[in-house]
């Protein structure tokens, strides 16, 4: 099954999801895509269109969303009649804004952690690859406590901007929880972001430049990989086995790569 009449120009400043999404829409809007007609699985049709399949997913769920299609698991991926009544779709009248977008937002890497969190937040989905953990589990009632406490005791300063490393007396505390296991720290040293992706984002900025080749376990941290491919780094995947990164490959990576 094959689309007919449908390009991609890889130059073009309209991402290349978004001209599947409008070449998509204009096909059922000339006649050519029918209500009921069945779209091509994606792996089809980014071969097809000489494309990563995480592209044409994105592009598949932007027009569920905008009411031009329906997905239904095991069967595929359908126009539907409302589509086909004419003119734009009323979500999304006008969105000629899309192609003012940088290309970075438009890759295969971006459709796909897209896709993830989709189907990661989805009601009735337990998600062993996001991190989120269980609702039950949050300490909510310690941390209201918490919270209580502290605004009692400092008041409207807790609303201003504080020093650029955090808390002068919470990096202390890290330096020395620190020092007690081992480490040479001290709180000068120390800098407090609001998670592990700010993390991950400050050190791969200081450290990665376009084009820079990463070497990353194979599965890694989605948050990474979003990291690395907003950089422009070239992203190396080594397997992992039950005890971590094959030594064998890593070995043939750092020869090949130079990371």
């Amino acid at each position: 099954m094959v689309l007919a009449g449908f390009k991609i120009i890889a130059d073009d400043v309209t991402p290349v999801y978004r001209q599947i999404v409008e070449g998509i829409r204009d096909a059922v809007q000339n006649g050519r895509l029918i209500p009921g007609r069945r779209l091509p699985p994606t792996r089809a049709l980014a071969r097809q269109l000489g494309v990563n399949r995480n592209t044409v997913v994105a592009a598949y769920e932007s027009l569920v969303e905008e009411g031009w299609v329906e997905s239904h698991t095991g069967r595929g991926t359908f126009i539907t009649a409302s589509a086909a009544a004419g003119g734009d779709s009323p979500e999304h009248a006008g969105d000629d804004w899309a192609s003012g977008f940088s290309r970075a937002v438009e890759g295969p890497l971006v459709g796909g952690l897209l896709s993830f969190y989709r189907h990661a937040v989805a009601s009735g989905n337990i998600s062993l690859a996001g991190s989120y953990p269980a609702a039950e589990l949050m300490p909510v009632e310690t941390f209201g406590r918490a919270i209580k406490a502290t605004l009692a005791e400092r008041g409207a300063a807790l609303f201003s901007y504080g020093p650029t490393a955090g808390d002068p007396e919470l990096r202390q505390s890290i330096a020395e929880r620190m020092r007690a296991r081992g480490s040479v720290a001290d709180a000068d040293r120390i800098v407090v972001t609001q998670g592990a992706q700010q993390a991950i984002d400050l050190v791969f900025h200081a450290f990665a430049e376009r084009d820079d080749a990463v070497v990353v376990e194979e599965p890694t941290y989605t948050g990474a990989l979003s990291v690395l491919g907003s950089l422009g780094a070239r992203i190396v995947g080594i397997p992992v086995d039950d005890e971590g990164m094959r030594p064998d490959l890593l070995t043939a990576a750092l020869e090949r790569h130079r990371p």
